[in-house]
């Protein structure tokens, strides 16, 4: 027998094949070091740090005062002068990273000054003088110009007070962000230099001798003291010369 078999070719084609697999890219966490601000006085301005770290992103961060959701705003809360413990909020954002909020404070305290009373020396009798004072302690440039209140100085001292020292106190000045201290001076009244006038007839040997007289415009109520020297020269004696010569006789008021 014969059999005949008829071939067939077949051609298999096959679509396009796509798979599909869900993943997640997960947000990530910046890294922040934030830190007060604590110090004293210096006349600069200061604000809480914020060290942010969000690889890849540009972290945008806005400050509040009160933490009030429509209070924060770009500006950097800074402060200059004195001020207590003053908290100020932050919020931190950046695309693909959580945001992050929190808070830090800032503290200001007063810085030290010291004004000095100057020490002043007169004479007795003189006028009451002019009192000054020394400052010890402005930062930044500053002067007298930014303290508040009027100087003013207490002093014992009047015309005619006798030869003695006295005290100079200061006060009367005030700040915001100084913490004054008061040093007190010294006024020293020394002795004025006196003036006074002497007077004598000479006498011949044998014969007796003569007092002399003197007067005084500053040394009132005190008892003249004489003393009798070699004229022309200054070794002087309470002891009257008796031998014939020329001699100068001085009178002290003590």
């Amino acid at each position: 027998d014969t059999v005949n078999v008829n071939r067939v070719t077949a051609t298999v084609t096959y679509r396009n094949v796509t798979a599909r697999k869900s993943y997640d890219i997960a947000t990530a966490a910046m890294t922040l070091t934030p830190a007060d601000y604590n110090g004293t006085y210096d006349g600069k301005p200061h604000g809480i740090s914020l060290g942010v770290s969000a690889p890849g992103s540009t972290p945008v961060i806005t400050y509040s005062l009160t933490g009030e959701p429509d209070s924060y705003s770009a500006t950097v809360p800074v402060f200059t002068d004195v001020t207590e413990t003053t908290t100020v909020y932050y919020k931190v954002e950046a695309p693909n990273y959580y945001s992050l909020t929190g808070s830090q404070t800032v503290t200001i305290t007063k810085a030290p000054l010291t004004v000095t009373a100057a020490d002043i020396a007169i004479a007795y009798n003189d006028s009451v003088p002019t009192y000054t004072v020394n400052y010890s302690g402005f930062v930044n440039g500053e002067t007298k110009a930014v303290l508040d209140g009027t100087l003013a100085f207490d002093c014992a001292y009047a015309v005619g007070s006798a030869v003695h020292t006295y005290s100079i106190t200061p006060s009367g000045l005030t700040s915001g962000n100084y913490e004054i201290t008061f040093v007190p001076g010294t006024l020293t009244v020394e002795k004025a230099q006196g003036q006074a006038a002497v007077a004598i007839q000479g006498w011949t040997f044998g014969e007796t001798a003569k007092a002399p007289t003197s007067a005084t415009t500053t040394n009132q109520g005190v008892t003249p003291v004489y003393t009798y020297a070699v004229k022309g020269e200054e070794t002087y004696s309470s002891a009257v010369p008796t031998a014939a010569g020329s001699y100068t006789v001085k009178v002290t008021y003590a």
